[in-house]
């Protein structure tokens, strides 16, 4: 049995479940619970269990809508990014063939998110070759193995020094230890601590005052208690346009300049 102490409005988050169980309220001798958690994860209190006809084996509610969407737009994310990886790479070696068959596919993936409403469109381009280097650093706060790597790849191919956490206490202890990078992408779906604890951490210290976060969400952002004010200084929604969050950091890096 694993025990835990919880504070109120602290929670326990279950990533593989994508559940999360919330302490909201402490009364003596009782303690209630928010519980978060997709259609198909079934929730009893422990009386219910024992009431005649329930039925623990039953065919679990299928997903609806909005959690299968969540889990389209990262995967479509991955997707993107592979694509938008490989062709900077091979843009570099010059290898016309190959990086035309990708531009190809990458306009497929556009076409398909256009499609479903996941972005707005946007006007075909002509394979570009990889930016020029920019000298920055970026700490990436993203949970999704696959998807970490890749944007990491992508940007250390434009030039930034790119740190990786896995979640938000990581990504603090980073912070702790070695200071500021110049921009901070935060995805705000994280287990053990949040995005939007993590930038609240991060905007309560001095320490970190200028630090640029762009936050990187299949969600908008009034789907979190978090906004400008918090800190959030730029908001980019999965499944991301790699080139637009290039174009963001670009911009960044040249103001950290001017200043």
């Amino acid at each position: 049995m694993l025990i835990l102490s919880r504070r109120v409005h602290e929670k326990v988050v279950f990533p593989s479940l994508e559940t999360t169980v919330e302490v909201v309220e402490l009364r003596p001798g009782v303690v209630r619970l928010g519980i978060t958690a997709p259609s198909g994860v079934r929730v009893f209190r422990e009386e219910v269990l024992k009431r005649p006809g329930i039925k623990l084996d039953a065919a679990p509610t299928p997903l609806q809508p909005p959690q299968d969407m969540h889990r389209l737009r990262n995967r479509l994310q991955a997707a993107m990014l592979a694509l938008e990886l490989s062709q900077q790479q091979l843009a570099i070696s010059a290898s016309g063939d190959a990086a035309g068959t990708l531009n190809k596919l990458r306009d497929e993936l556009h076409a398909v998110s256009d499609a479903v409403g996941l972005m707005d469109p946007a006007p075909k381009a002509k394979p570009q070759p990889a930016q020029k280097p920019v000298a920055g650093s970026a700490l990436l706060v993203e949970d999704d193995h696959n998807e970490c790597e890749l944007l990491a790849g992508l940007l250390r191919l434009t030039g930034y020094e790119v740190a990786t956490a896995g979640d938000g206490l990581q990504a603090l202890e980073y912070l702790r230890q070695h200071g500021a990078p110049d921009v901070v992408l935060m995805d705000m779906m994280l287990p053990t601590c949040d995005g939007p604890t993590t930038v609240r951490a991060i905007r309560g210290s001095h320490k970190f005052d200028g630090l640029k976060i762009f936050a990187l969400s299949g969600h908008a952002p009034d789907s979190f208690a978090i906004d400008a004010r918090d800190g959030v200084d730029a908001w980019f929604q999965k499944p991301l346009r790699p080139e637009a969050l290039l174009k963001a950091l670009a911009q960044a890096a040249r103001e950290a300049i001017s200043a």
